[in-house]
């Protein structure tokens, strides 16, 4: 839904095109998190965390599972093909094959998982970008950005606490193989998430610089509460920063759209600017006629 608000389009959205968008992309998320818990049902009741599951506990069976990721894949990918466009519906495709395909096996391969699963929680504010205005520009990009940059710090910081379950349980997560890694990586997005609110997203237009101003101090608060958890990786560092991430992501998008740049009025400007010269050519134009 974000990519759908910060579109320079919204204006002329229809309520059907964003009720399509916003089920669609719902029932695919739906589809991918069935397949995350099909095909890691026998490791996550070993897990703290995910024991409570329905299929570790077996209210429901792998078959019943596998049902319902096929309906809602099938349905999600349908309305946005139909209901907002191709690019839309191909972006919903990717998203559920890197996630069900790419990112769930790799977790018990190598810590790169984590780039993969950051790629994939940066796609849906796509999706409802190009849903919105049918394409894929440099403001959208930043916006993915945001989200994938956001993705470090929230997981590194909620693996951290978990990460003997994540062991016992035959995950390759940062967290467990590289932990030095997962503290550089948490402090190095906490600083690149500055770079994209304070210069990439008013540079893009996606928001105005009134954005930069104020989404200052919330982005301070990560950058500190990065620097902590990666010089003193403590479980209160890791919780403090895995809440802090928690409410940072809607505040950052409340201000966004608080901030976004109204284009329709940028248009509408210019178009005025073209049409004052159009009438100002027209009258030279009729002068030399009568001359």
């Amino acid at each position: 839904m974000g990519g759908l608000v910060m579109s320079p389009t919204l204006a002329s959205v229809s309520p059907a095109l964003f009720g399509s968008c916003v089920a669609g992309t719902a029932l695919l998320s739906a589809s991918a998190c069935a397949c995350n818990n099909i095909i890691e049902r026998q490791f996550d009741g070993q897990m703290r965390r995910t024991q409570s599951r329905v299929l570790p506990v077996g209210r429901l069976t792998p078959n019943h599972a596998c049902l319902f990721a096929g309906t809602t894949a099938v349905a999600g990918l349908g309305i946005l093909c139909l209901c907002c466009n191709h690019l839309t519906s191909g972006l919903g495709f990717l998203n559920i094959a890197l996630y069900a395909g790419v990112y769930t096996p790799m977790k018990r391969m190598h810590h790169s998982c984590t780039w993969v699963g950051a790629i994939v929680g940066a796609i849906p504010p796509l999706m409802g970008y190009a849903a919105a205005t049918g394409r894929l520009d440099a403001a959208a990009c930043v916006l993915g950005g945001l989200l994938f940059s956001w993705q470090f710090p929230h997981f590194n910081a909620l693996s951290w606490n978990l990460r003997e379950d994540y062991k016992n349980a035959g995950y390759k997560i940062m967290c467990v193989t590289n932990e030095g890694l997962c503290r550089r990586t948490t402090l190095r997005h906490s600083i690149i998430l500055i770079f994209l609110c304070q210069l990439a997203a008013p540079l893009t237009e996606l928001t105005t610089w009134t954005f930069s101003a104020i989404s200052a101090p919330l982005n301070l608060g990560m950058l500190i509460l990065g620097w902590k958890f990666y010089s003193k990786p403590d479980s209160k560092n890791a919780r403090l920063l895995f809440r802090y991430t928690l409410a940072y992501l809607p505040l950052l998008m409340i201000l966004m759209y608080a901030t976004k740049k109204d284009v329709d009025v940028v248009n509408k400007k210019e178009e005025q600017q073209k049409g004052g010269i159009i009438k100002i050519n027209e009258q030279k134009n009729l002068r030399l006629a009568v001359i």
